[in-house]
């Protein structure tokens, strides 16, 4: 659990990576279902990072989640448990990815893509009381399969078949500004 924190620094990244944020790259919540039945609650609370993220990517093949908070938001619980929780965070950082070398992103101001996974009764992901003020920019090329920008999470999904609740985004804004350039008809961007 990380919470009451102020991140502030520049990251430029010239190279084909999977996971890029401003404060952490991957975040996983967990249940251990052995004899010791452990939960491993992931949670950023009060947190606010102003780092500007520059991404270029290079290998023509790559497929990254970049955020302002966090790249990749992994949320699983048994029922009953804490679900993985960002709450009361902003990110002010402006965040640049160039793909267009053909790469394909997850491109959020706070997380770049949350995924969810769980069974019957088991909660989802969520996203509480967050900003993002920060400007967003993604470059792709002719190329491109499918990229997804948004100010707040770039994609949310849910890998259970199962009716599991999905993750949710409650009491947040985006206020920062989209700049997203793509000739293909395909990819999904959204702001305000």
């Amino acid at each position: 659990e990380m919470q009451r924190s102020l991140v502030g620094s520049e990251m430029c990244i010239r190279d084909s990576i999977s996971y890029a944020g401003g404060l952490l790259s991957y975040m996983q919540n967990c249940y251990d279902t052995g004899a010791q039945g452990k939960e491993f609650v992931a949670k950023l609370t009060n947190i606010t990072t102003d780092v500007d993220i520059d991404l270029t990517l290079t290998s023509g093949n790559s497929l990254v989640y970049v955020g302002g908070l966090a790249g990749y938001l992994y949320s699983t619980s048994q029922p009953g448990t804490q679900y993985a929780l960002v709450e009361n965070c902003t990110n002010t950082g402006t965040i640049t990815v160039d793909c267009t070398d053909g790469s394909r992103a997850r491109v959020g101001g706070l997380v770049g893509y949350m995924y969810n996974f769980g069974g019957t009764g088991w909660t989802g992901g969520r996203l509480d009381g967050c900003a993002n003020t920060g400007d967003i920019t993604l470059k792709e090329s002719e190329t491109q399969n499918t990229a997804y920008v948004a100010g707040l999470i770039g994609q949310m999904a849910n890998g259970s078949n199962l009716p599991v609740a999905a993750p949710s985004v409650v009491n947040s804004y985006n206020s920062g500004c989209l700049l997203y350039t793509s000739p293909s008809p395909r990819d999904y961007a959204a702001s305000r």
